[in-house]
């Protein structure tokens, strides 16, 4: 006989950490879970990801493999250690079995390869029991929107965009140059 699964028994996450070095991919966080109910809060190194999971209550993380100079597996086995029951995923662009296998030893509740949608990472952080909107939302469509704003607080200037983006002006004409992705 199998034990019946509650979504009571789901735990509510309210609040996410995203260590990852790409600075787009975490400004489509900051704009994409706050409407959903998720605070989240941003880490581009092991150091700040650290600090803010000392100061800042938060239910999950997802951790970059590759967090620049640092190592995603380090940052993870410290969160864990910090926090035992926080919910971790691993995030990456080079997924592997190898990588799997290390993720899980290091705490790893999951692996996600990129590219993913908001949508996705809800699910895989177990937040359908918390009356949040599951609708796929693609991570590329609230980063469109966000280069978008950006260039709009920027009069148009793409010189100043791009330099507020941290990114080549070059990145940024051919961003322009495609279509909006669907939702």
């Amino acid at each position: 006989m199998g034990v019946a699964f509650d979504m009571s028994d789901v735990r509510s996450i309210r609040s996410i950490l995203v260590a990852d070095d790409d600075e787009l991919l975490l400004a489509g966080f900051r704009r994409g879970l706050p409407p959903r109910g998720i605070e989240v809060y941003t880490a581009t190194s092991r150091d700040e990801a650290l600090r803010l999971a000392r100061t800042q209550h938060v239910d999950a993380a997802l951790v970059d493999l590759q967090l620049g100079h640092d190592n995603g597996l380090d940052l993870m086995r410290d969160l864990r250690k910090l926090h035992p029951h926080m919910q971790l995923i691993m995030i990456t662009g080079h997924h592997t079995t190898s990588n799997t296998v290390q993720a899980m030893r290091a705490g790893a509740f999951d692996v996600i390869t990129k590219p993913f949608t908001i949508g996705e990472i809800l699910h895989h952080i177990h937040a359908e029991g918390t009356g949040v909107d599951l609708a796929p939302l693609s991570l590329d469509l609230v980063i469109y929107e966000h280069v978008r704003k950006v260039l709009e607080d920027c009069d148009g200037n793409q010189s100043e965009a791009a330099r507020r983006l941290k990114k080549p002006r070059s990145w940024l004409r051919r961003f322009l140059k495609r279509a909006a992705p669907k939702q």
